[in-house]
């Protein structure tokens, strides 16, 4: 017989997982921009003002990079997705179905999301996930990442 798995188990082998993924991913990147033509390009973002800084390579990068960023990036996604779920369950929620941490492209729709992705969790909890304001014009790195990982799981 298996025994239930440990509050917040899950995500945290996700996040291990990612880590490790870092470091084989910088150390790929490493080799790939030293090997590698690539002309650097810096403008700024009309829409927003944002001064940005790309890097256009002469080669395509490897697909083992492109994989290895795609499961940090889905593994992180899914950390957050069942850290939700584990902190609705402890605080005395059923179960974690239908939960997951909320991401939008404006504070209105990040309201609606966030009602619709959090319903039946503790208050305060709900309230401590909204408060990292993942939406456009929040918190940028946490919105930059939500918009990396994908869309809202349905």
């Amino acid at each position: 017989m298996v025994d239930d798995l440990e509050p917040f188990e899950s995500p945290r082998i996700l996040i291990d997982g990612a880590k490790e993924g870092i470091s084989k991913f910088e150390a790929g990147c490493r080799i790939f921009v030293s090997a590698c033509e690539y002309t650097v390009i810096d403008y700024e973002e009309p829409s927003s003002g944002d001064k940005v800084r790309k890097l256009r390579f002469q080669q395509r990068i490897p697909g083992s990079l492109r994989h290895t960023a795609y499961s940090i990036l889905n593994d992180l996604r899914h950390a957050l997705d069942q850290a939700v779920c584990d902190g609705a369950i402890f605080l005395g929620r059923v179960d974690g179905s239908g939960l997951h941490f909320p991401f939008a492209k404006s504070l209105a729709d990040f309201d609606r999301e966030a009602k619709a992705r959090l319903k039946g969790v503790n208050p305060e909890l709900s309230a401590y996930i909204k408060g990292h304001n993942a939406y456009y014009g929040g918190d940028t790195e946490l919105y930059a990442f939500g918009s990396l990982s994908g869309p809202n799981r349905r």
